[in-house]
């Protein structure tokens, strides 16, 4: 354990010269600009410390760090995958269940948006559900695995040979370990250090191939959780990272404005030089410049109002597949008190929901 922390600490330490050389060897050869979007199943934002994720602290330390980033309503791992790749809220996606579906996402992604403009785009995703989101005519590589070793040698693999402008990376951990072990119990913490080391190696990769200095790196996350459930409006829930690192982003900003999950698609299209729409031609997320405006501008108070979700929407409830339990042929919901010894929060929250239980 002690040697493992030590290379994940040297290559922590070692990335913002890995990339700066990267940067100087891949601006005579090809400028084009490049994004790596990535993605934590299941990771709070508490969680990236340099003990525990050395590496993702300091590409954030010579980065820009959201302040605070939120996730949508239901806090779950497909509806805000959908949020992340197409920009847009859960109202307007539409994506309420977290469960393997038939077809593709009906609303247009980052990835169908680039491959339509000539773009080559590599997907990693280590849970099945996130098929969802990518059609295979929209990526050149698109690989689902649920090991995260071998998804990222696969990832490392197609970014030297693969000319990629545009990765997407899925690690399925923390958050099953979370689901297993419980939120922030060591095998959380490690799994989410091994985690960091893999994200690492994927770093590595791009300066390998001489692209580092000209890709936008974008970190974010699903949703956090608390016990072994993320079922909660509640803030370690909620809040997720948004971290940014590359070209044009100088050390030690801090994005000061609330940030959302349905940023990244936006500031990723904006730095391919791409144009994402819906079909009324907005999107609920902010391009790169915007991201980095101290407040919110007077017509963007709903969309705090609703980012901030006060009060958990009842509805979703009936829509989560960890909330519904099939049992004899019908499906009922589980009562709150069983729903609460389930998630192991009558241990780390004493009370039952409805009392104020935040921290």
């Amino acid at each position: 354990m002690i040697a493992r922390r030590s290379n994940i600490r040297r290559i922590a330490a070692a990335l913002p010269a890995v990339l700066l050389i990267s940067s100087t060897a891949a601006s005579a050869s090809n400028p084009r600009s490049r994004v790596m979007l990535v993605s934590f199943d299941g990771l709070r934002a508490d969680v990236v410390t340099d003990e525990r994720m050395p590496v993702l602290a300091n590409l954030a330390r010579n980065g820009a760090i959201a302040v605070e980033c939120l996730n949508e309503c239901p806090p779950v791992t497909l509806v805000n995958h959908a949020s992340m790749v197409t920009g847009l809220r859960v109202v307007r996606h539409g994506v309420l269940l977290n469960t393997d579906l038939p077809g593709f996402i009906a609303w247009p992604t980052i990835f169908d948006v680039a491959a339509a403009n000539g773009l080559r785009v590599g997907f990693f995703a280590g849970k099945s559900k996130l098929g969802y989101l990518c059609r295979p005519e929209s990526a050149v590589v698109r690989t689902i695995l649920g090991d995260s070793q071998e998804l990222a040698a696969a990832a490392e693999a197609a970014i030297e040979s693969q000319d990629l402008d545009l990765v997407f990376f899925h690690f399925p951990e923390p958050d099953v370990t979370g689901h297993r072990d419980g939120w922030m119990s060591p095998q959380y913490l490690d799994a989410a250090s091994r985690m960091d080391a893999l994200f690492g190696c994927l770093v590595e990769a791009l300066a390998r191939a001489g692209v580092g200095g000209q890709t936008l790196i974008i970190v974010t996350a699903d949703h956090g959780g608390l016990g072994r459930s993320h079922a909660f409006d509640i803030p370690v829930v909620r809040r997720i990272p948004f971290i940014l690192h590359g070209p044009g982003i100088a050390p030690g900003q801090r994005l000061e404005r609330r940030r959302s999950v349905v940023d990244a698609a936006a500031v990723a299209a904006d730095r391919l030089g791409l144009v994402m729409e819906d079909i009324d031609g907005t999107l609920d997320g902010l391009p790169f410049p915007a991201v980095f405006a101290p407040c919110f501008p007077p017509g963007d108070v709903v969309s705090w109002l609703f980012a901030s979700c006060g009060a958990m929407p009842i509805g979703w409830l009936a829509a989560d597949s960890t909330l519904i339990i099939a049992m004899r042929g019908r499906t009922r919901i589980r009562p709150w008190r069983s729903l609460w010894r389930r998630a192991g929060l009558d241990r780390l929250a004493p009370g039952m929901p409805g009392k104020d239980v935040r921290p």
